[in-house]
């Protein structure tokens, strides 16, 4: 509802006072017989080719430009060199400056040759990665648009020189304007709205969807994900799209919770309030009864309306009167799921935590930034398990995996008199010189992969071993032979 009246109202206001003229302004359509449709498709194939190259050629220049940087080549010289070329080349084709929606309208008047516009097209394609990949600001929307105008017209004038056709290069440089704007963005829907919005005309929706979607399609399968994605990855941010989001499940509060927690009875004046928000680093006291019990919460933000009055109030201020009674708890046999649900509802960064066993026993306080955390190390944790399994399907069962030389993984079973044990207690590490990287519990080999598996598992030092579990272990290839052979004579 906010996104929706935001922009309408950002909408109205700029119609009021620009305008309602469409930024692409252009005579009628012909969109061809149903027979034709095909090329419009073929117009998205071919820009969803033109997108992967647009971003492979993007992130090729990246890394040229990083090794640039990295034996000490100035990137002041760099970009002066940079905005030198940009300058000739604005001063040859000066339609390729700016934001590019003038050149657009010519194009969609039939003011250029096709000799131009592939100029322009070339010039703009280059331009743009060498600007940005150098260092320079600016975004990729409008001139993902402006490729597409070119690229349609030159699409649609090729093939009616070539085959003797008759298309109309106006629709087809509107549809190559959606395509390229989808295939390297993968927004499609956006660029088919887009498209809606900045030429007021609603009459080329199939040929665009054809476009829009067979460019996307395309990127999307060769690249698997976006410009955005891909740099996003390259910085280190990895997302779980398509991975189920519950694994906070697995997680106990108990084990995330911060044993310190500031309490003050409800008799306390309000100078000992103040005083413990002065002695302490923390900004949250929780108000407890007699039985120990939590009654309110006082927040250090709270106490810039106890000292405006201080001087008049101290003396009868309790505790008490400034705690605000509305308190949210969690138990310790809750989930971090649950509590996520709580910090999105009620909106706060901790939340005190009862012992489950005994609901009066206050034992600490979970913080919001602790979930993320926990959530972010158990997420690397099944990256790494999925990783591992993928590699050893690839394997033999009694085979090792070297990964650098002189140190190897493999796979063995859990020994029988290493059953009931931790990891800790049978020291490991210490005794045959291993780490174990992985267990899979009670399911069939990963080598095999004829059974579903049960549960992947990145074990802890109080992990406790089953006879029927599946250890991934690493170590010296030496050590890792020596432990097999002892885990097959037990």
């Amino acid at each position: 509802t906010a996104f929706i009246l935001s922009s309408v109202s950002a909408s109205a206001v700029s119609r009021a006072f620009l305008g309602n003229q469409p930024k692409f302004i252009f005579g009628e359509l012909v969109l061809g017989s149903y027979s034709t449709f095909v090329f419009y498709l073929l117009l998205g194939l071919g820009a969803g080719l033109l997108s992967i190259a647009f971003i492979q050629t993007s992130e090729f220049f990246q890394k040229t430009f990083a090794r640039l940087y990295q034996r000490q080549v100035s990137p002041l010289l760099v970009m002066i060199s940079i905005g030198l070329l940009m300058g000739a080349a604005g001063w040859w084709k000066p339609q390729i400056l700016g934001i590019g929606y003038t050149s657009i309208n010519k194009m969609l008047a039939h003011s250029f040759t096709g000799q131009t516009i592939l100029i322009l097209f070339l010039l703009k394609f280059f331009l743009v990665i060498f600007i940005l990949r150098s260092g320079g600001f600016g975004g990729i929307f409008a001139p993902s648009m402006f490729l597409g105008a070119c690229y349609g017209f030159i699409f649609s004038q090729g093939l009616n020189i070539l085959f003797h056709l008759h298309l109309d290069p106006t629709t087809y440089t509107l549809v190559g304007m959606g395509a390229m704007l989808a295939g390297i963005n993968s927004v499609p829907i956006t660029a088919i709205l887009i498209l809606f919005e900045m030429t007021n005309n609603y009459h080329f929706i199939l040929p665009l969807m054809l476009g829009t979607v067979g460019s996307h399609v395309v990127t999307h399968i060769a690249l698997r994900g976006s410009i955005y994605l891909r740099e996003l990855r390259r910085e280190g941010y990895t997302y779980a799209f398509g991975r189920d989001l519950h694994i906070l499940r697995s997680i106990r509060v108990k084990e995330v919770t911060r044993p310190d927690i500031l309490l003050l009875p409800e008799s306390a004046p309000s100078s000992e309030v103040i005083k413990k928000f002065l002695d302490s680093q923390h900004d949250t006291i929780y108000v407890v009864n007699p039985n120990n019990q939590i009654t309110g919460v006082i927040k250090s933000n709270t106490l810039r309306y106890v000292l405006a009055e201080y001087e008049q109030l101290h003396h009868l201020l309790l505790a008490s009167d400034i705690a605000d009674p509305d308190v949210v708890f969690l138990r310790s046999d809750d989930t971090l799921e649950e509590a996520m649900k709580i910090f999105a509802h009620h909106r706060v960064e901790e939340i005190p935590v009862l012992d489950s066993a005994n609901p009066r026993q206050i034992i600490g306080t979970l913080h919001y930034q602790d979930v993320l955390n926990a959530y972010n190390q158990l997420l690397n944790r099944l990256n790494l398990a999925e990783g591992l399994a993928s590699e050893f399907k690839t394997l033999q069962e009694d085979a090792l995996q070297e990964v650098i030389p002189g140190f190897s993984l493999a796979e063995v079973d859990v020994p029988e008199e290493f059953a009931g044990k931790s990891i800790g207690e049978l020291q490991l590490r210490n005794k045959y010189r291993i780490d174990v990287l992985m267990v899979e519990e009670g399911a069939q080999s990963v080598f095999s992969g004829r059974e579903e598996r049960k549960k992947q598992v990145m074990p802890d030092k109080d992990y406790v071993l089953h006879r029927d579990d599946h250890l991934i272990i690493y170590g010296r290839t030496l050590d890792v032979i020596n432990f097999k052979k002892i885990a097959e004579q037990v």
